[in-house]
């Protein structure tokens, strides 16, 4: 085995491009020295923000969530929503915040949250794109249903697209809560990881508090940064950039079928169902030399769950996400026939 481990955890979606374009952005930002204004650069991210967004500001990486939370924390609410399997990061980030956290047994139940609702919940966060850690989308009828009672009921979505604009699938609750909207999408995987920065887009009316608690927790971007996300849109690249990322996870989606027999939906992850406890199957592949997440690790609870999550993102090169997918497909088997 080899003694780096293959990580199938972490997903930061990547292309054969990517390194590329950021080189020839970065060469172009040191050679001229660019320098950068707020005004030029919203401008510049017209692109990616949605038609229906009332305001825009950028944070550093996953500080947009933060900036979200703190702002709607100052604003009065108390308690917030989250879908039973989430994104471990805000679920810790919303408990240090003090939140009281409900769970959303079934996050395309409406009924669920009427429930939340009548408890006095009325702030949730949603993932109805791909960067839900159960690799499933909310259809555009679902995410209008819910949207609809979000509505009447005049609470908060802090709606994460991290992935926006990778994933086909463009269904927004932005579309129908234009105030009651704060959208999270992430430059970080749209573009590179290593350029750490976010976007947050937000209702008018907490302009003031956004901008102020930005100021006052420095969740600011690098001048560097803000530069060559401004270069790769004005040279036309982002496109480019994004079907490249969209080609590279059909690929990497066929070796996850081909080599270890999992199907993954969205193209860079996916939930996979065990014969045993998460954890005690992720302890045995680490022996193979590949690590991925228990399903525990994404429980509102983290209840013991009989699934992993893995990732098709980890690993940049291909042959080693290949390698990865072989013995993960291995011991799958060795676990499926030992109970038959």
């Amino acid at each position: 085995m080899s003694e780096t481990q293959i990580s199938l955890t972490s997903c930061y979606p990547c292309s054969g491009v990517d390194s590329q374009i950021l080189l020839e952005c970065s060469n172009e930002y040191f050679a001229t020295n660019l320098r950068f204004n707020d005004d030029l650069h919203y401008e510049v991210l017209e692109k990616l923000i949605e038609p229906s967004a009332s305001g825009i500001i950028v944070s550093s990486g996953q500080a947009a969530l933060a900036l979200a939370l703190i702002t709607l924390r100052i604003s009065g609410h108390r308690s917030i929503g989250i879908d039973e399997m989430s994104y471990p990061h805000a679920i810790t980030l919303c408990s240090s915040l003090g939140f009281k956290i409900f769970k959303l047994k079934e996050n395309n139940n409406t009924g669920e949250f009427e429930r939340l609702i009548k408890y006095g919940c009325r702030l949730f966060y949603l993932m109805p794109q791909m960067h839900n850690p159960r690799g499933t989308y909310l259809s555009s009828i679902e995410v209008q249903n819910i949207a609809s009672l979000i509505e009447r009921s005049g609470s908060i979505v802090i709606e994460d697209a991290a992935y926006a604009h990778i994933s086909n699938n463009q269904s927004s609750f932005l579309d129908y809560l234009k105030n009651q909207t704060f959208k999270i999408k992430s430059l970080t995987k749209m573009i590179s990881n290593r350029l750490h920065a976010g976007l947050l887009e937000y209702p008018s009316l907490y302009k003031e508090i956004v901008l102020k608690t930005r100021t006052r927790y420095g969740f600011g971007v690098s001048p560097h940064s803000i530069c060559v996300i401004n270069c790769i849109i004005k040279k036309g690249l982002l496109e480019r950039l994004i079907e490249a990322k969209r080609q590279e996870g059909f690929v990497r989606k066929k070796l996850a079928f081909d080599l270890a027999g999992i199907t993954v939906t969205n193209g860079w992850y996916s939930m996979v169902e065990l014969p045993c406890e998460g954890s005690t199957f992720t302890r045995a592949l680490r022996a193979y030399g590949v690590t991925v997440s228990p399903g525990s690790a994404f429980h509102i609870d983290s209840a013991p769950t009989n699934s992993i999550r893995i990732s098709l993102g980890g690993e940049t090169n291909r042959s080693r996400l290949a390698e990865g997918l072989r013995r993960l497909g291995k011991l799958l088997n060795n676990y499926h026939n030992s109970i038959e």
